[in-house]
């Protein structure tokens, strides 16, 4: 556990939950995460085709994450590596204990959709999981319709 002295910065990745994966859970050990903000950007032009203004719409969030899954067993560690490779469009709901600007809630409070999961294995390290989720800003996506 670190030791934070003189000032006051965050460390870790500790306080952050990610859920919605399966029925039952699986566990793992987060090893990072990553948070982008983008835009659609319009470009309006002036007569000489050069740049008079822009347009930002349609925010996004994109959040990355990895993560090494983990069990109480090996056999339970292969059964939560396959639990963290869900399809994508499935609703991930993030939120962070320790964040009290949450950027990473929105308009649909902290739920994400599953862009791509991707497993790495090699023959030297631990297997580890890299998903990359993402919403809109101003509009719930995440919603089932029938």
């Amino acid at each position: 556990m670190a030791t934070i002295k003189g000032i006051g910065v965050v460390f870790g990745v500790a306080g952050f939950t990610f859920t919605g994966f399966h029925a039952t859970e699986p566990t793992s050990k987060i090893q990072s995460i990553d948070l982008t903000r983008d835009a659609n950007e319009t470009m309006l032009m002036d007569e000489s085709d050069d740049s008079a203004g822009v347009v930002f719409s349609n925010l996004k969030k994109t959040l990355s994450l990895n993560v090494i899954p983990t069990g109480a067993t090996i056999a339970a560690a292969y059964t939560n590596l396959g639990k963290y490779v869900p399809s994508p469009g499935t609703v991930v709901t993030c939120a962070d204990a320790g964040d009290t600007a949450t950027p990473y809630e929105s308009t649909n409070t902290g739920k994400y959709l599953v862009r791509s999961a991707r497993v790495s294995r090699t023959n030297s390290g631990l297997a580890s999981i890299a998903l990359e989720l993402f919403t809109t800003e101003a509009n719930d996506i995440t919603a089932a319709v029938s």
